[in-house]
């Protein structure tokens, strides 16, 4: 839900991390700054992700001739409250 229209992601990686939670790494291309900004703030917006960082971003020509944005972002993993968890059964009648 966080993608924004004209943004897809080429890679996540883990990153070595001294603290509690995990750190990891998002390389993606969109069409445009304005959707890189959106899918920033949507990353923080979750109760699952914290202390998104831009590290880079440059244009860059696809096979297609097609200026894009490709982005390098870092952020941290972090555990939500349990209030916002809802778990459920993976499969109908409890198989």
């Amino acid at each position: 839900r966080a993608l924004p229209e004209h943004t897809w992601l080429r890679e996540i990686n883990a990153m070595e991390s001294d603290a509690s939670f995990p750190k990891f790494q998002i390389i993606g291309r969109t069409g445009n700054t304005f959707a890189l900004t959106r899918f920033m703030k949507d990353l923080e917006a979750s109760p699952f992700v914290r202390s998104v960082r831009l590290v880079s971003t440059e244009l860059v020509v696809e096979t297609n001739d097609r200026v894009v944005h490709e982005f390098f972002l870092e952020a941290e993993y972090e555990e939500p409250p349990a209030e916002l968890i809802e778990t459920v059964p993976l499969f109908a009648g409890g198989v």
